[in-house]
């Protein structure tokens, strides 16, 4: 009897074992796919066979574990070697001139480097000249910037700065030529995200084009629109002696309705800059699904849960992005619209167990104001 019972638990103990073996070799063999290595300090079983993990399965603090604890767990080093979906090619964009006679919306998407990803969206006004000055160069500056410092927020800052003084230097050049007028009135939004190893996440923005992402399939914003509405924005417009005219829209010095933008350099004076505004995020692969931006035509026929519903019941971010469009239309915009859908790790994917608000939607988020 005593026999039979070992051997019925050695039996069960041989078929785990292949198991883990099993899953050990697959770990290694995706690792090995992604080119990253996973490391572990382990100490000898004299000293309780104990592993010190690089990452908890939430992120940041090194834990102490068994060793096979780590089987199946999701860590940052897994989200560099899978995370792979999120690139330039799996991007979702649309764009539509809607029922105005030109389209002054622009959009990029550009893999500055391994593992970099930069994505934004431009909603140009008063001609052209300024939104594909912007769109064909703000990336260029950013990738300048980025060669010689590695913090996104003052990367995107830099660039912002830089590439509005060079579109002023142009604007300078046309009106010398002859070739513009009034080019000096002509500006652009400008909302960017720039993803790095897939889990940095840094938005900087000015105007009123928007950012989002879907944590948990609900909407959670990344900017902030620049509106003379804003008690602060209002102030600084009106401490240079800027004024606001109250009429159907509140529009600085009666011309533009944004506190913020690229170009506009007959308001520059009164306190229109084009500074962004910055949120960082670290994204969870557990909870978060996909980003989206997008230009004030859609923003101003739907909200963002209403952006956020309509493209989690997509089934891709290509059919996403023309969806948003298009519904966009059908609500009654009459503004150029653009959108872009930046699908996650989670797309398609909800969590069914109760995760605190609170920890989940704030976590690691952080929003600078200038």
């Amino acid at each position: 009897m005593f026999w039979r019972k070992f051997s019925s638990v050695a039996r069960v103990g041989l078929r785990s074992l292949s198991r883990v073996v099993q899953r050990k070799d697959e770990l290694r063999f995706a690792a090995i796919l992604g080119g990253h290595l996973r490391y572990f300090s382990s100490e000898s079983a004299t000293n309780n066979a104990s592993t010190q993990r690089l990452w908890s399965d939430i992120g940041g603090d090194d834990v102490s574990s068994n060793p096979f604890d780590d089987l199946g767990a999701w860590h940052d080093a897994e989200a560099k070697s899978f995370l792979h979906n999120v690139s330039v090619d799996t991007v979702g964009k649309s764009t539509s001139i809607g029922y105005r006679t030109a389209n002054e919306d622009n959009f990029q998407l550009v893999e500055l480097e391994p593992d970099l990803y930069y994505f934004a969206v431009f909603d140009g006004h008063g001609g052209s000249v300024a939104v594909d000055f912007v769109s064909e160069h703000l990336h260029g500056c950013v990738r300048h910037y980025y060669s010689y410092d590695k913090d996104m927020e003052k990367v995107l800052i830099k660039a912002f700065t830089k590439c509005n003084e060079d579109l002023e230097k142009y604007c300078h050049w046309l009106t010398e030529r002859g070739d513009r007028e009034n080019v000096q009135h002509c500006g652009t939004t400008a909302t960017v995200a720039l993803l790095r190893d897939g889990t940095d996440l840094t938005v900087a923005s000015v105007g009123d084009s928007s950012a989002l992402i879907c944590r948990l399939g609900d909407a959670v914003s990344l900017t902030n629109a620049h509106h003379p509405t804003r008690e602060d924005e209002l102030q600084r417009i009106t401490s240079l002696n800027g004024w606001i005219d109250w009429g159907f829209d509140a529009m600085v010095n009666g011309k533009l309705a944004m506190t913020r933008s690229i170009g506009d350099f007959h308001l520059k004076p009164y306190g229109v800059i084009a500074t962004p505004e910055i949120t960082q995020l670290k994204l969870n692969h557990q909870t978060d699904s996909f980003i989206v931006l997008h230009t004030d035509g859609i923003s101003h026929v739907m909200s963002d849960k209403e952006v956020t519903e309509l493209v989690r019941n997509c089934p891709d971010a290509e059919y996403a992005a023309n969806v948003l469009t298009s519904c966009a239309l059908q609500y009654g915009s009459e503004d150029n619209i653009t959108a872009i859908v930046i699908p996650l790790r989670l797309w398609g994917k909800y969590r069914t167990q109760q995760i605190s608000k609170e920890l989940s939607l704030l976590k690691n988020m952080r929003i600078k104001y200038n």
